[in-house]
């Protein structure tokens, strides 16, 4: 993909750069582009006979992009929309669990609760949010499902 690059100029304000309307009108062309090339892939994702878990893997997150971030229901939410909907469905719930995570960076749960990209029912951020504040499966797979709506 032959993608435009912005003209930053040697250094800060010496006018050699791309002007402002002509660095946004490259970045909009470049976003067609990169909006294309996901419907191109979304398109062949679902092309593939049989549906493999990488084609519909790839085809859920090329629909995600499409969607403005909202995530299909067959693929994880990612780990900040997970966040919005535990605050959602309760007050004060995100402070808690941040409250809770260790401080060792090399400790698994801090390490699962800064570094998780998406969060499904079995992973540590999961288990350990559950276990901290006593979130029931229906409950938990609730957050889960309102996380998906959630742009972030």
């Amino acid at each position: 993909m032959d993608l435009e690059t912005i003209n930053n100029g040697r250094i800060a304000n010496d006018g050699t750069g791309d002007t402002p309307r002509d660095a946004w009108g490259k970045q909009n062309r470049n976003n067609a582009k990169l909006k294309a090339a996901a419907q191109t892939a979304l398109d062949a994702a679902g092309a593939v006979v049989g549906g493999a878990a990488a084609a519909t893997a790839a085809a859920a997150a090329a629909q995600a992009v499409l969607n403005g971030g909202v995530v299909p229901a067959s693929m994880a939410p990612r780990r900040l929309q997970f966040l919005d909907a535990l605050e959602a469905s309760g007050a004060g719930r995100v402070a808690t669990l941040a409250a809770a995570v260790p401080s060792d960076p090399g400790d698994p749960v801090n390490r699962a609760y800064q570094h998780t990209l998406f969060v499904t029912a079995s992973c540590r951020l999961a288990v350990f949010a559950r276990a901290t504040l006593g979130l029931t499966d229906a409950a938990f797979a609730a957050i889960l499902d309102a996380a998906r709506t959630l742009q972030d």
